[in-house]
C-alpha cells in the first residue's frame, strides 16, 4: 500500500473527487451541462485546494479545511471539528424533519412531500445512531 505522502490526494479527497467526476459524467450523459460543469468546478477545486495543503508552508487552517493532516496534532483538531459538525448536523435534520413533517401532514398533496418526509426521517435516524455509536466508543476509550 502506498505511503499517505505518495498519493496525490488524501483518500477522503480521492474520494470525494471521484463521486464528483462521477456525478459530473452522469450529468453530461442526462445533457445536464450546468450540473456538469458546477461538479467538475467543484472536483478541481478539491484537488487545487489539496494540493495547496500538501506544500510545506500551508497553514494549520489550510490542511484542516482540504482534510490533509499532516501529523496527529491536525487529527486531532480534525476530531474536535468533526463533532462540533456532528452536532449541528443531528439539529439540522431535526429541522428539516419538522419541516417536511408540517409539509406532509397538511391537506396539501404535493406528490414530493410523502418522500421528503421519509428521506429526512431517515437522515435523523440515521445521523442518531451514529451519534451514539460514536459517543460511546468515545467514552469506552477513554
Amino acid at each position: 500500500m502506498a505511503n499517505r505522502r505518495e498519493l496525490p490526494l488524501s483518500t477522503p479527497n480521492i474520494i470525494l473527487v471521484s463521486v464528483f467526476l462521477a456525478t459530473a459524467i452522469a450529468a453530461a450523459a442526462f445533457q445536464s451541462w450546468v450540473a456538469c460543469a458546477f461538479t467538475l468546478l467543484l472536483a478541481v477545486g478539491i484537488v487545487v485546494q489539496s494540493r495547496l495543503a500538501r506544500r510545506s508552508e500551508s497553514s494549520d487552517r489550510a490542511r484542516l479545511n482540504a482534510l490533509e493532516y499532516r501529523d496527529e496534532r491536525d487529527r486531532a483538531l480534525a476530531r474536535s471539528l468533526f463533532s462540533v459538525v456532528g452536532g449541528l448536523a443531528l439539529i439540522v435534520s431535526v429541522a428539516e424533519w419538522i419541516v417536511a413533517s408540517a409539509v406532509h401532514f397538511t391537506n396539501y398533496d404535493l406528490g414530493w412531500a410523502t418522500a421528503l418526509y421519509y428521506v429526512t426521517l431517515f437522515q435523523m435516524l440515521l445521523f442518531n445512531v451514529v451519534w451514539g455509536r460514536a459517543n460511546r466508543a468515545a467514552t469506552e476509550l477513554n
